[in-house]
């Protein structure tokens, strides 16, 4: 990793609330070390940890102006 790339902020788990960390197998992916869930595999770190904090809503209006 390059020194002046940025590490997102991740959300914790939606399952434990433990605080999940960034793997790379190929491709980077968001885990969670007490559960062992996993977000979705994505060529970025940005883009798995996007995919990881992206969370449903119970409002149906949240996403709309």
């Amino acid at each position: 990793m390059d020194k002046n790339e940025v590490i997102p902020i991740l959300k914790a788990c939606p399952f434990c609330g433990d605080m999940p960390q960034i793997v790379f197998g190929g491709t980077f992916r968001v885990q969670c070390p007490d559960c062992g869930a996993n977000g979705p595999p994505f060529p970025s770190i940005e883009g798995a940890a996007k995919r990881w904090n992206r969370r449903g809503s119970s409002d149906p209006m949240d996403g709309f102006a």
